[in-house]
């Protein structure tokens, strides 16, 4: 369906020890040359839940700016 939001999701423990790999992130940076939407939702239903809005740069800077930022399971809606 063109135009329709796609979700995907994912533990990165199983290949980095628990963080998201910069491979992890570097998967938004086709998408930073745009001004689409995207929500990353960070360890949903758990006491550290995080969500972030924005475009794929903004998200970029706030999952680098901390390393716990990078823990965890993620769901990303782009759309």
């Amino acid at each position: 369906m063109r135009g329709a939001p796609l979700a995907t999701s994912g533990a990165p423990k199983q290949s980095r020890g628990g963080q998201l790999s910069s491979d992890g992130i570097a998967a938004f940076a086709p998408l930073a040359r745009n001004d689409k939407q995207i929500v990353v939702c960070r360890e949903l239903t758990k006491m550290f839940e995080s969500i972030y809005r924005g475009t794929a740069e903004e998200i970029i800077k706030i999952l680098e700016s901390d390393k716990n930022n990078l823990k965890g399971e993620f769901v990303a809606v782009i759309k």
